[in-house]
């Protein structure tokens, strides 16, 4: 059994800087409502916990944009969030990203993607049309 030369692989860390009112848009665009007061103003500002998803989303682009696979054909499988501690209402958060499986379902691969924070650890599988069949683990553990 012959494992993925991108498992394993660091994507890098980056720092992602966010403001209360990427919050609301986000609380907004995902269904608050304008009367959830704790999720739509300043005051009393709470960022939804799935929030920190779209602060990771650079880490499986990253990947795509290594290679790894066609950006143009690949979709997203499944998707995990274990928050750790809330957001602030605006700041940065320092993350770092790596590949922690690929998994060969013959005539295309499952890519696991783990970014991993102070905050929260996000992780993505990534369906990839066309990267199977090098010999590598065909069951996932999602």
């Amino acid at each position: 059994m012959t494992a993925s030369p991108w498992r394993g692989c660091e994507l890098g860390s980056r720092t992602v800087s966010y403001t209360e009112r990427d919050a609301i848009l986000y609380a907004l665009a995902v269904g608050a409502h304008p009367s959830d007061l704790d999720l739509v103003y300043e005051e009393r500002l709470r960022v939804l916990p799935t929030f920190a998803l779209t602060l990771a989303q650079w880490a499986p682009d990253a990947l795509g944009s290594l290679g790894a696979f066609d950006v143009t054909t690949a979709v997203h499988g499944a998707q995990r969030l274990t928050v750790g501690a809330p957001l602030a209402r605006a700041g940065e958060v320092a993350m770092s990203a790596r590949v922690t499986e690929v998994w060969d379902k013959g005539s295309a691969a499952v890519f696991e993607i783990e970014v991993v924070s102070d905050r929260f650890v996000a992780a993505w599988s990534l369906f990839a049309p066309g990267c199977g069949g090098f010999g590598g683990k065909s069951t996932s553990g999602w």
